[in-house]
């Protein structure tokens, strides 16, 4: 039987990525992050499905973020998705206020690429 996580201490996230969680106020996981954050750590693919302001964006970007190395300078992760632009505009603003507000993770850079797929018709 799995143990009811309670806390993101109890996840095994980086201490950078606790830290910054810290400073931001969080503590407790919401049963969507609880749920899938342990299987996508491992590399299982996961399907969750929770209301909106649930914390589904850091449910997939936590485990993504904890596998980066901060001392290589180079691309580490890449994230797509057929996100309509307004979706992908607030993601975007959610990653950036992550970094802004916490001083563990100031020294990750990231680059979106928004890619409009256009349909030509002859």
């Amino acid at each position: 039987m799995q143990e009811t996580v309670t806390e993101f201490r109890q996840l095994d996230l980086a201490d950078t990525l606790l830290s910054a969680l810290d400073s931001m106020g969080f503590v407790s996981p919401t049963p969507i992050q609880a749920a899938s954050i342990p299987l996508l750590l491992t590399g299982t693919d996961a399907l969750g499905k929770a209301q909106t302001g649930t914390g589904k964006t850091a449910a997939f970007s936590l485990p993504v973020l904890n596998k980066i190395d901060l001392s290589q300078h180079k691309p580490q992760a890449i994230v797509t998705g057929s996100l309509l632009v307004s979706l992908q505009f607030r993601l975007l603003q959610k990653l950036k206020f992550l970094v802004k507000t916490s001083k563990a993770l100031r020294f990750l850079r990231f680059t979106v690429v928004l890619l409009s797929l256009i349909k030509c018709v002859h």
